[in-house]
């Protein structure tokens, strides 16, 4: 039953991580990616923060302060700022392509410092589900070498924190995890958001504002949550398996909001994900033995 619920937690998680996107594209023609960062982080902290207060808050046990510093500081803050850079900087499909290929570095640091195995059906879902990625998205046509560079470190970023999670899920509640990692990134966060406002002054209209309230609440707070509690439920390499699921949602809104039409690519994507997603779930029943 844990398992059935962890993987309807990554389905929510994905899905609302692919309307960040539709929802992040007019707050950033008001205000700078920085300023995004920051105030997502402000309203998905203070959110957690009041549902922590009536759970009550776990003491973080001394050996596991500096997991906690580098959850925040390398995944919360250095991957997802380098993500927002490097998007800047390259197409955005070929962005996200790039960072889809979580599936594929996650399990190898899992394996590596978490010792879980590398199976191969893992490895097979993993090919079906990034080719069907590559299929939807293509590549883009300005390969800015600095930009690929910078969204490569955002991948790594991203995946090592999530292997960090994983390895202190089991002591605390994953809300009080995921609010402690964001306060941190908060701390890198706003000094950048300062300095890039400065620089560029700006202002943020009613529908922006709103806009960054559900970026804050659901597509932040809520979201990672969701994720958290998955690596709780669920060993690292089966939860990088629904990657995917974000560029896929992605395309969907831009088809049902922004009026892009079907194409073949997207059929053809969305059928090798939901095969890759099927080999992700299934299991075999074993055999029963036979009365003697």
């Amino acid at each position: 039953m844990s398992k059935a619920i962890g993987y309807i937690y990554l389905v929510l998680t994905f899905i609302i991580w692919g309307s960040l996107y539709v929802a992040a594209k007019s707050v950033m023609a008001e205000i700078p990616a920085t300023a995004v960062l920051a105030s997502r982080y402000i309203i998905a902290v203070g959110a957690l923060y009041f549902v922590m207060r009536r759970r009550g808050f776990k003491k973080v046990k001394k050996e596991h302060r500096k997991m906690f510093f580098l959850v925040g500081f390398v995944g919360y803050f250095c991957g997802i700022a380098f993500q927002l850079m490097g998007t800047n900087l390259i197409d955005a499909s070929l962005s996200s392509l790039i960072n889809s290929l979580n599936p594929i570095v996650i399990p190898i640091i899992a394996a590596i410092f978490l010792n879980e195995r590398l199976t191969v059906k893992t490895c097979v879902s993993i090919a079906l589900s990034v080719a069907g990625v590559y299929i939807i998205l293509g590549v883009g046509g300005n390969a800015n070498v600095i930009g690929i560079i910078v969204n490569i470190f955002s991948l790594l970023f991203w995946s090592a924190s999530c292997c960090m999670v994983r390895s202190i899920s089991k002591d605390y509640d994953p809300i009080q995890i995921t609010l402690y990692a964001m306060a941190i990134a908060v701390c890198f966060a706003v000094p950048t958001a300062v300095y890039s406002i400065a620089k560029s002054p700006c202002t943020l209209s009613v529908s922006g504002f709103m806009s960054l309230l559900y970026i804050g609440l659901i597509c932040t707070a809520l979201s990672h949550v969701l994720w958290n509690k998955s690596l709780k439920l669920l060993p690292a390499t089966t939860c990088s398996l629904f990657y995917p699921i974000q560029p896929l949602t992605s395309a969907v809104l831009a088809i049902l909001v922004l009026g892009e039409k079907l194409t073949i690519s997207f059929i053809i994507g969305a059928i090798l994900i939901g095969i890759g997603m099927i080999v992700t779930v299934y299991e075999r029943k074993p055999k029963k033995e036979c009365a003697n």
